[in-house]
């Protein structure tokens, strides 16, 4: 259910932001960073995890990946493990988030709270700290994004083959470490039933999931899908 709230809410400030020029946030007060004119929170002091020292940790790897809330004062409001399996580094990586520091989003000037996808690196024997990151995968060399593996076309409806619309919509989307795309929405629309229609194609989408360190991660992804007047030809 809060999966269904989360998508309804994206789907209202997209529209809110086409009828009126004005960005909404959604139901938890948080505005959406993948739409123009946002800035997302920054991460400007990160705190190192804690855990206990255990030798048959030698040598692991494994990532928490989490949803971070940051509220207008700059502090984090609501931290969410993305991981499937939990582990007990779960409670470390959420423990130094809370710790760390961050610099507000803002929109048109104005503090206001925003996520962040952030990543607690767990590289045992690295002797690197295991320091809270922003996922950026154009960044960083041992890091890659999501690929495509399986990309079925959208459907077109009646009202588009009669207007013969073209045009794109952009869906942004979290692949999920399994590599399935999860809390779908439109960041771009088209209309005429084709932006309920790029959703559902896309949600069959299958990847093969980022990675960072070698270890699979959710990872934010924008999908363009692209109604071209070639496709009412077939």
């Amino acid at each position: 259910m809060r999966a269904k709230k989360r998508l309804f809410a994206l789907f209202v400030s997209t529209w809110a932001l086409a009828q009126t020029g004005q960005l909404q946030p959604d139901a938890d007060g948080v505005y959406p960073t993948d739409l123009n004119g946002i800035k997302p929170a920054r991460l400007i002091g990160a705190v190192p995890a804690s855990i206990p020292e255990d030798p048959r940790l030698d040598g692991m790897k494994h990532v928490c990946a989490l949803w971070v809330t940051i509220g207008s004062d700059g502090t984090p409001k609501k931290i969410e493990v993305l991981n499937k399996i939990k582990t007990p580094f779960d409670d470390a990586a959420v423990a130094a988030v809370r710790q760390s520091h961050f610099k507000a989003g803002s929109y048109q000037g104005t503090a206001v709270a925003t996520r962040l996808l952030l990543y607690v690196p767990f590289f045992f024997g690295s002797r690197q700290p295991f320091l809270p990151e922003v996922g950026a995968w154009d960044r960083r060399r041992n890091m890659t994004p999501p690929l495509a593996l399986f990309t079925p076309e959208a459907e077109l409806t009646d009202e588009a083959r009669a207007k013969q619309a073209t045009g794109s919509v952009l869906i942004h989307t979290l692949v999920s470490e399994e590599g399935l795309p999860t809390d779908l929405h439109v960041v771009q629309p088209l209309g005429y039933g084709l932006d309920q229609k790029a959703i559902e194609a896309v949600g069959r989408y299958r990847f093969s999931p980022a990675t960072l360190g070698g270890v699979p991660v959710p990872m934010t992804l924008d999908v363009r899908v692209d109604y071209t007047i070639t496709r009412y030809r077939k």
